[in-house]
C-alpha cells in the first residue's frame, strides 16, 4: 500500500519540481524568480466630448511629459464661440453709459433737494420724480453689473468646452498605442491612445503557492541583466493563487530608480 501511494505521488512531485525550475527557484535559503519591469498603470485616454481629431502631435513609442498636448479635436466652433463671449464681455459701453446717467441723476436730484429745502422753489411732485429718475438708474447699473458676471461667466463656459477638446498627459509616459488617427471621429469617452504611465515603475514576478513566504515591506534585490543590482521593497504580494499555475503575483517597488530603467526589462528577484 506505501509503494502504491509513493507511486501516485511521484508525477505530482515531479510536475512541482519541473514548475520550480521552469521560474528558476532554487530550493537554498536563497531563491531566484524570474519577472519583469512593467509601468505602473497602463491609462487608456478619451476626450470627454465627441468630435473629429484635428490634429495628434505624438506617435506610437513615443516618451511624453506629464501635461504635454498629445491629440486635439476640431475646435474651430469652440474658438469663434469663445472669441464672440469675450467681445461681449469686454463691450462696457452700456455699462459706462448707465454709470454716467447715475451720476447725472444723483446730481439733478441732490439739486432739486436743495432748491426744496430753501422754500418750495420745486414742488415736493417734481422732487420725487427726481428721486425716481436716480433710483431708476442705480437699479440699471446693478442689472448691468450683474450681465457682466454672467457674461464672465459664460466666457469660462465657452473656455472650458474648448479646453475640453485637447487631451493633455496626465502623468509622464510612453504611449504604447495608437487607437484613433487624426480625421477619424470619436465618440465621447471612447479611448484614442494608450499611456503607459512610468511616474513609477515597478518590477513584477509569480511567486509559489507555497515555500516561499514574503511580506509588504521586505527588502530584496534585483538582478538585471548587464547592469548593477538595484536594491527592492515588496509593495504587494497578491493573497490570490492562480489554479491553472500555482502562482500569485508579487509587486517590488524600486525606492531608487535608476534612469535606464524602462518597462519589459527583465530581471531575476533575488530573495534572502
Amino acid at each position: 500500500m506505501q509503494w502504491g501511494l509513493l507511486l501516485m505521488l511521484l508525477p505530482g512531485l515531479a510536475s512541482a519540481q519541473q514548475n520550480y525550475d521552469t521560474i528558476g527557484i532554487d530550493s537554498g535559503p536563497a531563491a531566484g524568480l524570474r519577472g519583469h519591469s512593467e509601468c505602473v498603470a497602463d491609462l487608456e485616454l478619451a476626450f470627454p466630448v465627441s468630435g473629429i481629431i484635428g490634429a495628434m502631435p505624438v506617435e506610437e513609442g513615443a516618451m511624453v511629459a506629464a501635461g504635454l498636448v498629445l491629440a486635439q479635436l476640431d475646435q474651430r466652433i469652440e474658438e469663434i464661440e469663445l472669441a464672440r463671449r469675450q467681445v461681449l464681455l469686454d463691450d462696457l459701453s452700456e455699462l459706462n453709459a448707465a454709470l454716467a446717467q447715475q451720476e447725472v441723476s444723483a446730481a439733478q436730484y441732490d439739486a432739486a433737494q436743495r432748491l426744496f429745502d430753501r422754500g418750495g422753489a420745486i414742488s415736493k411732485e417734481d422732487l420725487q420724480n427726481r428721486k425716481l429718475a436716480r433710483d431708476l438708474t442705480v437699479v440699471e447699473v446693478q442689472r448691468l453689473r450683474t450681465q457682466e458676471a454672467l457674461q464672465a461667466l459664460d466666457r469660462d463656459t465657452a473656455a472650458q468646452a474648448l479646453e475640453r477638446r485637447t487631451m493633455h498627459a496626465p502623468s509622464p509616459g510612453i504611449i504604447s498605442r495608437v487607437i484613433r488617427k487624426p480625421g477619424e471621429s470619436v465618440q465621447a469617452y471612447e479611448p484614442v491612445l494608450t499611456l503607459c504611465d512610468v511616474s513609477e515603475i515597478l518590477f513584477t514576478a509569480s511567486l509559489p503557492a507555497y515555500g516561499i513566504e514574503l511580506s509588504e515591506g521586505a527588502p530584496v534585490t534585483l538582478a538585471f541583466v548587464g547592469r548593477d543590482a538595484i536594491a527592492g521593497r515588496v509593495r504587494f504580494v497578491s493573497p490570490v493563487v492562480d489554479a491553472a499555475s500555482g502562482l500569485r503575483e508579487v509587486r517590488i517597488e524600486m525606492p531608487e530608480r535608476p534612469a535606464w530603467m524602462r518597462p519589459g526589462l527583465a530581471a531575476d528577484l533575488i530573495l534572502n
